[in-house]
């Protein structure tokens, strides 16, 4: 490989790196949203069955 196709890789591996951190932050992000309906709703349960 000469040195402008390993340029190319470089730049494309930053990319991809940028592109995971993104997808790693939306990720997170709809687990806790997940992860916070799940306990809403296991609450709301939780009251509704008691009363």
């Amino acid at each position: 490989m000469d040195g402008w196709g390993r340029g190319v890789m470089d730049k494309r591996k930053g990319e991809e790196k940028k592109k995971n951190i993104r997808e790693c932050y939306w990720e997170n992000l709809r687990r806790l949203v997940i992860q916070d309906l799940t306990i809403q709703i296991v609450e709301g349960l939780n009251v509704h069955l008691n009363h």
